[in-house]
């Protein structure tokens, strides 16, 4: 079995451990500091070794590949000297918190020819990519995204929650990088710390509009597409109808993992053990669209606040 190491044992790295345990030969575990998770860890994987020398795992040459579940902040400094230690690295989205970063760690990956995957993971919902392969010759024109949570405050709405529905979005509009194709136009129509409603003008005049909320009390995420044909599709996690005036008709549901999915996904490229061009690049794109974002949130916020000392000047 191909041998990998987990770094990160918050909430969302447990999920992935069950996932490694049923595919990967698991060398180790590492985090910062946190006994607490490392006892789970012994409690449920007595054969997994714990630490917290990050050092020792990337030195260890048993060790094929690294799984990053860390806090974004420690994204880019952890790939990056996993890829230097010549491991293969799936990384949680997005790559890094900002664009250098990011570019810096796609260029590394492919100078050194290995894998590095980042963990988009609803792109491996079957019901997504069965919707995906639908509008192959029927191309959407128009998304609606809507997404409302309680929780996961720690981090940036925008790097956090935001980076997923843009990573299906120019999945669904098949954009190329932004050197073969014009970076979206941002029209904002509410931006706070927990709220975020824009909407995204593509080439061709394709139309996202990307709402979430992570203040609400209960969850649910959906995605709406318009064909060219005026085909409508809505999709929930597992599952994609179609919708016309008259009727709801289930097109596709899934009952398998999504994360399974994906790492069934990182374990194929690992195998082939050379640079996979097309996902680095997708969370290259990733990261330079919600960087885009983020700084049109700022122009917005200098700009409003310019104007509130303008009238207050006034007055």
């Amino acid at each position: 079995m191909t041998t990998v190491a987990l770094i990160g044992l918050g909430s969302w790295g447990k999920i992935l451990l069950e996932q490694l345990n049923e595919l990967f030969d698991i060398a180790a575990c590492c985090n910062e500091q946190d006994s607490e998770s490392q006892d789970w860890v012994k409690a449920k994987y007595p054969s997994v070794n714990c630490t917290f020398d990050l050092d020792s795992v990337l030195n260890d040459p048993k060790i094929e590949a690294i799984v990053v579940a860390t806090p974004i902040a420690k994204h880019f400094q952890i790939t990056e000297k996993a890829l230097l230690h010549g491991k293969h690295v799936f990384v949680e989205k997005p790559l890094a918190d900002n664009v250098a970063d990011a570019q810096h760690i796609v260029d590394l990956a492919k100078q050194k020819n290995l894998a590095l995957f980042p963990g988009h993971v609803f792109l491996y919902d079957a019901a997504i990519q069965h919707l995906a392969s639908l509008i192959t010759d029927d191309p959407p024109v128009e998304m609606e995204m809507r997404w409302t949570k309680y929780g996961t405050f720690k981090e940036g709405l925008e790097w956090n929650l935001l980076c997923h529905d843009i990573s299906i979005a120019l999945t669904l509009f098949g954009e190329t990088p932004p050197e073969e194709s014009p970076a979206p136009i941002i029209r904002i129509h509410r931006q706070e710390q927990n709220v975020i409603d824009i909407e995204l003008v593509f080439s061709r005049n394709r139309v996202c509009r990307i709402t979430i909320d992570r203040y609400m009390p209960h969850s649910q995420k959906l995605l709406k597409v318009v064909t060219e044909d005026a085909r409508t599709m809505a999709w929930y996690p597992g599952v994609l109808y179609e919708v016309t005036p008259s009727e709801v008709t289930k097109l596709h549901e899934s009952s398998i993992s999504s994360v399974a999915q994906e790492l069934e996904a990182f374990l194929k490229v690992v195998r082939l053990g050379v640079f996979d061009a097309d996902r680095a690049e997708h969370g290259l794109q990733v990261v330079k669209t919600i960087a885009q974002i983020t700084n049109a949130f700022k122009i917005q916020s200098s700009s409003s606040t310019e104007l509130n000392n303008s009238n207050r000047i006034k007055k």
